[in-house]
């Protein structure tokens, strides 16, 4: 896996949001995770998580990085900030060993185009079923 350090990213009103490294990954098998540190208490925080492990399903590797974004709400009867249900997003990325360097900048630029393109962006918000 790539350096650990802190992610970046936009929100909807183009905000910049900094998902802070929590603990970085150890080496394969070994889970690096993120907070957004925002909210009345930790368990709120939206997260991200990494992972990538050998996989001999293609003779590689693959990553595993989930997105998680949970909602908070006020309990009634004690005044504390609780968790409600979450959002949520895995990705799995399958590489194996013998697959082509000369393809990885082309996988790279169709997976980011492709989530960032109008269908599946309706299907993020649960607004699609690609019928």
């Amino acid at each position: 896996m790539p350096q650990a350090a802190n992610i970046v990213v936009n929100n909807a009103a183009a905000v910049s949001k900094t998902f802070t490294l929590l603990n970085p990954s150890a080496g394969l098998n070994s889970e690096a995770r993120w907070a957004l540190k925002e909210g009345s208490n930790a368990s709120v925080f939206p997260r991200l998580s990494a992972v990538l492990r050998a996989d001999s399903s293609v003779k590689g590797t693959a990553g595993v990085f989930k997105i998680s974004m949970p909602q908070s709400y006020t309990d009634t009867t004690t005044g504390l900030v609780k968790r409600g249900s979450s959002a949520e997003l895995v990705i799995t990325n399958k590489i194996p060993d013998d697959w082509p360097e000369s393809l990885k900048a082309d996988w790279k630029a169709f997976v980011k185009n492709i989530v960032a393109e109008a269908t599946v962006q309706s299907f993020l918000e649960g607004g699609s079923a690609f019928t």
